[in-house]
């Protein structure tokens, strides 16, 4: 047995191997390493011990060479050699040998498993990687020529793992061989770094709605929360929250026609120290680096809902990306429906709808086919979020215009009622011409009395209105060129033409209403009944004025084209409709006896019949249900009321004009 000499402090402890012969290897750097071998009958080496190391060693087998050269040292030993300077090896010689521990600089986890990064070392051909195992020993795991190894079979247990590295010199075959020898290891990092094992969360949905994008993944093993991160395809990865949500709701805006990409992973421990320390696989677990994306179109930016001519108009800007448009409709408490796909940014609904009900109207851009994108409506592939409150519009039927009388000083307009509405415009324009605004009324006939212009056509047409917030006339809520469809209904954009050249007066207009009430084979006296009987149809406006000659034929004007008036107007133009018919007539002015007692204004017709003078009072007839009898071809003193004359104007027909004397 021979003792072996002092290594300096420092410097890695020699290690050799014989077969058969167990040796306790350091894992770290050696202190005054003693080394004693023992030797048997055969002069092999039998033991060798290391009395003093730094750090626990561990028991290995060495090399048949290294064995053969450690006998041999031993033999010499044995033979009583004392020359201590070929035992001993100075400090400064081991330190050639010597390689830096290497710096642990970090663990991160991800999809791929643990991936430990360390810094170079100086003279350093290579490095291999140990984990530590449950029992607390080291195991190699890995010799790399990189400055980081992934752990491919890190688990999802909760568990947490410790790495350390070791550098080498020279080829591999040559670190395995003289494995943890000081002329060719470094020593390593006790601690190591630490990785706890955490399951990659696996995204399920992603889709975008009116508010932004919902992205949800499922749970991870042993996570106590999660990070979304997104990233744009040229873009790096940014945290966009941390949550212990399963699911979360992005809306921050993003640029349209642009595809971002989602990815979650998720943290153990408390929230505090995982957002302390970012990345690192003590905290962090893997995650997808592919993730998943898709295009972003923004919700279309919808214009206000306008009354067309035959519909309701959306319109909206274009948005970046899109390859065409949805269209939806939902009434008040209702579900979005489907109206129609446009590559267009405009839209007109025709529908017939409810009338005076609320609308909403939305749209959504979509990527790509449209017969695709209607079967994948919720596939953030395909679509954008879109605006949930919409743009309203009131349903109003259009108005149907009924007829425009044109008179020698002005035009009678009337239309059909229209359910739900307060009132309605009416509008005039030449040919080629833009409509202008007349006035408004809530009735369903308008007069215009505007000067006409002459040897045209004018067209009129209306529309319907409901009042504001306010409680305004709809006019009120007119933008320029555009009309609110939450107002305003459509309108006949062709209307009622007029032959402004051609101008009628009181006879025309009372031939033509005898033309539309009788027929053909009917006697004098049947069409004069008939008129007179027709008459009582029309409506009664109160107004307080004074008849004279120079006025009873534009009265008998308004009453035809108007359809309406006062007992004035009804005997003026009972008079010419007699007068056409052939009889001969007069209008009286004057008084008749007042509900109340006493005389009140009034006029009426007498028409004379083979000689007689006849009483004929439309107006008493039709709007006077509290006096009983008959107004018609009857006498004052039949009907029992007092009629005072005043003046008395006799209507003829001179050049097919009316003369009144």
């Amino acid at each position: 047995m021979i003792q072996g000499k002092k290594v300096r402090n420092g410097t890695p402890a020699f290690l050799f191997l014989t077969l058969g012969i167990v040796v306790s290897l350091p894992f770290c750097r050696l202190n005054h390493i003693i080394m004693k071998c023992t030797t048997n009958e055969k002069g092999e080496v039998s033991e060798m011990r290391n009395r003093k190391q730094h750090c626990p060693g561990k028991a290995v087998l060495l090399s048949a060479a290294m064995c053969m050269a450690l006998s041999g040292a031993c033999t010499a030993a044995a033979a009583g050699s004392e020359d201590e300077a070929a035992e001993t090896v100075s400090a400064q010689e081991m330190e050639s040998f010597c390689l830096d521990t290497p710096s642990l600089t970090s663990a991160h986890a991800d999809v791929d498993g643990t991936t430990i990064s360390w810094k170079k070392v100086d003279r350093a051909d290579g490095y291999a990687v140990l984990r530590k195992e449950e029992d607390g020993e080291w195991k190699l795991i890995a010799l790399t020529e990189s400055l980081s190894y992934t752990d491919s079979t890190s688990s999802s247990d909760g568990s947490t793992r410790c790495y350390t590295v070791r550098a080498f010199s020279g080829n591999r075959a040559n670190a395995l061989l003289n494995r943890w020898d000081g002329s060719c290891w470094s020593d390593c990092d006790p601690e190591g770094v630490s990785a706890v094992s955490i399951g990659v969360p696996e995204l399920h949905t992603l889709y975008q709605t009116d508010t932004g994008t919902w992205v949800s993944w499922g749970a991870a093993e042993n996570a106590s929360g999660y990070a979304l991160y997104r990233k744009s395809e040229s873009g790096g990865w940014k945290l966009v929250t941390i949550t212990d949500e399963l699911y979360y709701h992005d809306q921050t805006e993003l640029a349209s026609g642009v595809t971002y990409i989602y990815t979650v992973r998720a943290y153990t421990g408390s929230l505090a120290d995982a957002c302390a320390n970012l990345n690192d696989a003590a905290y962090w677990g893997g995650y997808d680096p592919e993730g998943a994306g898709c295009v972003y179109l923004s919700a279309p930016d919808l214009d206000m809902a306008y009354a067309a001519a035959t519909g309701t108009r959306i319109s909206w800007d274009t948005v970046d990306g899109a390859d065409g448009y949805a269209i939806f409709r939902k009434a008040e408490n209702g579900s979005w429906i489907l109206l129609d796909m446009t590559e267009e940014t405009l839209y007109t609904d025709t529908a017939v709808l409810e009338t005076g009900t609320t609308y909403s109207y939305t749209v959504r851009a979509f990527k790509g086919d449209a017969d695709a994108a209607k079967r994948e409506r919720d596939n953030p592939s395909y679509w954008s979020g879109y605006d949930s409150t919409g743009v309203k519009a009131t349903y109003l039927g259009t108005p149907v215009l009924k007829e425009a009388a044109v008179s020698s000083s002005l035009v009678s307009v009337s239309w059909e009622p229209v359910d739900g509405a307060d009132g309605y415009a009416v509008y005039r324009r030449e040919t080629d011409g833009a409509w202008e605004l007349l006035g408004t009324t809530e009735h369903t006939r308008y007069i215009d009395t505007s000067a006409l212009p002459t040897g045209t056509t004018c067209y009129y047409t209306v529309r319907a209105y409901v009042n504001g917030t306010a409680g305004s006339a709809a006019s009120a809520e007119v933008r320029t060129d555009q009309y609110s469809a939450l107002y305003w209904s459509g309108f006949e954009p062709v209307g009622l033409d007029v032959d402004c050249g051609y101008k009628t007066n009181a006879l025309t207009l009372a031939a033509q209403f005898i033309e539309n009430n009788t027929t053909s084979d009917m006697t004098q006296r049947q069409k004069l009944d008939t008129c007179f009987s027709a008459l009582l149809r029309l409506s009664y406006t109160r107004t307080y004025d004074t008849a004279d000659a120079s006025n009873l034929s534009s009265f008998a004007e308004q009453l035809f084209v108007n359809r309406t008036g006062n007992c004035y107007r009804y005997a003026a133009g009972f008079a010419c409709i007699a007068a056409v018919l052939g009889y001969d007539v007069r209008v009286n002015v004057g008084q008749i006896t007042a509900r109340g007692g006493g005389l009140t204004p009034h006029g009426w017709t007498e028409v004379c019949v083979d000689g007689v003078w006849y009483l004929c009072d439309p107006d008493m007839q039709a709007f006077n249900s509290n006096y009983s009898g008959q107004y018609y071809m009857t006498s004052a003193s039949a009907i029992g009321l007092t009629y005072a004359i005043t003046t008395r104007y006799t209507l003829t027909i001179v050049n097919g004009t009316a003369v009144w004397s």
